[in-house]
């Protein structure tokens, strides 16, 4: 799409269509131009150039966040929500201030993890609610600057492999979903599927969990009852939908039909399930676990 913005707006990445001027009034030798530094925006401004048209698929659109004040005037000067309001409504960060949101965001995350396995373990049923604020504030870091939760993700911690998987494949599930276009709604619902996939092992002995080592044939089929479990836990929790049980149920299913519990192939496995096989998988092999050392992201891709 073509639009008018003002240069004062112009940003790295955005593709200049049209600077609306002869091209003797303007410094490039083309009337277009991708924009890679702040150096040819200081270049455009020195011929007084004040707006350009700009072609949003050949670049980066800008759609101008709405301010502070307009946020504070439209909820009756209360600071601290329009706060929020405007920085989830920015289309852009850069990563180092998102950065820091993201660790936040992480870290609440792994206390959710960790404090959910307390729970299930005791007997007290999922908490849903929190889960969904969390989602919700991973697909909006991801909509601020998609690198941030992702440049986390990528940071392993052997000792805390078990709340930290979760919490990586939930991210990589919410990319992976914003990478095929999804809606808000159906990112939110295949993100909280992913973050929740794991969920059986929690009845499963932490001494097989965490065993150095490599399983017996026993230990293995034990293992392999953590999807059963998982959706036993989940499907009676209220506000669950469907997709979130297939994520949970399906997610060591395989197309050939190798995987389990059902052994279900192609496209008897739900879309959902099929995503987070996919992530499930790069995220483990990438990892150091208690019987296994990672491997780099490109053998693993190779593999995969």
């Amino acid at each position: 799409m073509i639009k008018k913005i003002k240069v004062a707006d112009l940003k790295p990445g955005v593709f200049v269509h049209d600077f609306g001027k002869g091209w003797m009034k303007h410094p490039f030798v083309t009337n277009h131009k991708l924009i890679k530094g702040e150096k040819d925006i200081e270049r455009i401004k020195e011929y007084g150039i004040s707006e350009v048209f700009i072609d949003t698929q050949r670049g980066l659109d800008l759609v101008k966040p709405i301010s502070l004040g307009e946020w504070k005037d439209a909820f009756g000067g209360n600071h601290d929500l329009a706060e929020k309001l405007t920085l989830e409504r920015s289309p852009w960060v850069p990563l180092r201030k998102e950065l820091v949101r993201a660790k936040e965001i992480k870290t609440k995350a792994q206390s959710y993890a960790k404090q959910m396995t307390t729970d299930l373990k005791t007997g007290n049923k999922l908490d849903l609610d929190h889960a969904a604020e969390i989602v919700d504030e991973m697909v909006g870091s991801l909509a601020r600057n998609k690198d941030a939760l992702l440049t986390l993700s990528s940071i392993k911690n052997k000792d805390e492999y078990t709340f930290n998987h979760s919490i990586n494949v939930a991210v990589l599930m919410a990319s992976f979903c914003k990478a095929m276009s999804m809606d808000a709604d159906r990112i939110r619902t295949m993100t909280t599927g992913a973050l929740f996939h794991d969920l059986g092992k929690v009845l499963i002995p932490d001494e097989l969990i965490l065993k150095q080592g490599k399983y017996t044939e026993e230990e293995y089929e034990t293992m392999k009852h953590h999807p059963r479990l998982g959706k036993e836990i989940i499907e009676d929790v209220k506000g669950v939908t469907e997709e979130m049980i297939d994520i949970v149920y399906e997610h060591h299913e395989r197309m050939d039909g190798s995987g389990y519990p059902q052994r279900k192939q192609g496209h008897g496995i739900s879309l959902g399930g099929r995503m987070a096989s996919v992530v499930d998988v790069y995220d483990a092999l990438t990892s150091d676990r208690p019987y296994k050392n990672s491997e780099s992201p490109t053998q693993v891709l190779q593999y995969m």
